[in-house]
């Protein structure tokens, strides 16, 4: 996949490797292509976060606004370009990645979207080291001219203004190493996510989505479809109105459109600039890695899964392997678990979430969760398990109380930062962890890492996962 310099760059551009990508982007500190090889994985992400507060000028922007303004198609290939540069195609990711150890890594898996993901991240941080989320900006060398990023900069304004948003929500938690984002494997070795995609296939063969499992994307689906639809000019909105119904009046309709005004002024992801047509902006699903990557990113990092999505831990659950003639030996804690209601951060200023993470908040409970780990994670003898279970499960009582004491204090904290009249700043919800006897697994990708990662160390299973849910504690039941 190496690319000579007098070769056509594989970005579709028409131009000269050494011309396109081949040179150092402007916001990459002019370092050459071998330079940024040597990068690890951290100094990736902070290169990306330094190039996007440069590129939109978000240090010296008077508000939010004046950085959505700052959205051009030049400023996105300018973007592009950076991300080109810190990801070429023949990248040893596989070396970048940490190996499994005794750190409390958690793999966000669940629907990559720049609004809810950063307030995914608030609610667990107290729960864990760090937090791996896959990488969502695209990857300029995987798509067709048509629509790459640096060919045709336009159709991904709003989109890129989401990327920009999301990144400037995670921007404490990057630079304090509390967040990492990762590349997915597959993208630089595509035999690799080939395999993937058919072992997915494969098990997904004959499978509908339910209506409850719908119900976890909708909203965000309505919002992004409102979101292009309000941006189109008010004339055209108009016209729409007139043939939706047709008896509205013209004064209806300029407060329909009045009221639209208002909403887009305030949400922060709407682009503020002229749409013509529907089409004209590309929207983006972002689903961060299918279930096998997940695992195959779980397996090489020792991290494990955590969603709030039920669809997606409903997927876990399927691939979660018990022996045939053995009890649930990790019932007793995982139950102890599901009779407990959790608090979680939400609607939190990012810098004020980080600097409780910083601070050491709730490090007794993740010292719990993080013997519970190393235990699980070692394969203890079966034998020896179901004490083990109960053994935590008692330990959980107290370390829960802990936790609860700790979480009065960030609340009088909240009203102390905020005011009195701050509301919002705590959640409750369930902590569901799952614990099979022998982990999750997929038949195919302990192969795939034993292919690929001959001489490095891997987990063979991934032993735990965990759902926060926010939903009604009648649900609780299929929580397994």
């Amino acid at each position: 996949m190496k690319t000579g310099r007098n070769n056509p760059c594989p970005c579709g551009s028409g131009l000269k490797y050494k011309k396109c990508h081949g040179r150092p982007g402007p916001a990459t500190a002019a370092r050459p292509a071998s330079k940024v090889q040597s990068f690890s994985l951290r100094e990736r992400n902070l290169t990306l976060l330094a190039a996007i507060v440069d590129i939109f000028g978000m240090a010296s922007a008077r508000g939010w606004d004046e950085v959505k303004e700052n959205v051009s198609d030049d400023r996105v290939r300018e973007l592009y370009r950076v991300v080109a540069g810190l990801w070429p195609p023949d990248t040893d990711v596989g070396s970048l990645f940490p190996t499994p150890g005794p750190s409390l890594r958690a793999l966000y898996l669940g629907d990559v979207n720049p609004e809810q993901i950063v307030h995914n991240v608030f609610r667990f941080a107290l729960y864990a080291d760090e937090i791996f989320i896959v990488d969502p900006f695209h990857n300029p060398w995987l798509m067709a001219r048509e629509y790459s990023p640096l060919v045709n900069p336009g159709q991904w304004k709003m989109d890129t203004l989401k990327l920009v948003y999301f990144m400037a929500g995670l921007a404490p938690w990057i630079e304090a190493g509390l967040v990492t984002l990762i590349p997915n494997p597959g993208h630089f070795d595509y035999p690799l996510l080939r395999k993937t995609w058919n072992l997915a296939k494969e098990r997904l063969a004959g499978w509908k989505p339910s209506e409850e499992d719908m119900e976890d994307f909708e909203p965000a689906a309505r919002q992004e479809f409102a979101r292009v639809l309000f941006a189109l000019p008010r004339g055209t909105l108009a016209r729409k109105l007139r043939d939706a119904s047709p008896e509205i009046s013209e004064q209806d309709i300029g407060k329909t459109l009045d009221y639209i005004d208002a909403l887009r002024r305030r949400d922060p992801l709407d682009l503020a600039q002229p749409i013509e047509k529907l089409g004209e902006q590309t929207v983006a699903t972002r689903t961060g890695a299918n279930l096998e990557m997940a695992l195959y990113i779980s397996q090489l990092t020792g991290a494990f899964p955590y969603t709030s999505l039920r669809m997606r831990w409903k997927e876990l659950l399927s691939v979660a392997e018990e022996l045939p003639d053995v009890a649930q030996v990790w019932s007793p804690l995982t139950k102890a678990f599901q009779e407990l209601e959790f608090k979680f951060l939400d609607q939190v200023d990012s810098e004020f979430a980080c600097s409780l993470r910083k601070d050491g908040r709730l490090e007794g409970f993740r010292a719990f969760l993080r013997r519970v780990w190393s235990m699980i994670g070692g394969a203890p003898d079966i034998s020896r398990a179901s004490s083990l279970a109960r053994d935590f499960g008692d330990e959980l009582t107290s370390e829960y109380h802990k936790a609860e004491a700790e979480w009065g204090q960030i609340d009088r904290d909240l009203v102390k930062q905020f005011g009195a009249t701050f509301a919002g700043g705590l959640i409750s919800g369930a902590f569901s962890l799952h614990i099979p006897t022998l982990g999750f697994a997929v038949a195919g990708v302990v192969e795939l890492l034993n292919a690929r990662l001959k001489r490095r160390e891997f987990r063979k299973r991934v032993p735990m996962s965990v759902l926060i849910d926010l939903s009604a504690r009648k649900n609780r039941k299929m929580h397994g």
